[in-house]
């Protein structure tokens, strides 16, 4: 049965910026390491559904925390 045409999706939860460091080998003991490369990118599993959901062609919506005054903040597509 096909979906009614104003149905969507709402994610509610956590996004966070993700900080990915690169380093030239798997630590092995429990030590300082030097990264070679850094990368931010956007995270956190509401976030991550979000942008999964609206490279489709559903509505999407999410609802989450802003950083600054932590008031709730909705995203549309």
């Amino acid at each position: 049965m096909p979906a009614p045409h104003n149905a969507g999706l709402l994610c509610i939860g956590i996004s966070t910026l993700d900080y990915v460091f690169q380093l030239d080998e798997i630590p092995v003991r429990p030590e300082k390491y030097r990264a070679n490369a850094m990368s931010v990118v956007g995270g956190g599993l509401a976030a991550n559904a979000a942008v999964a959901a609206a490279r489709t062609p559903a509505r999407s919506c999410s609802v989450r925390s802003a950083p600054k005054n932590d008031r709730p903040v909705r995203v549309c597509t």
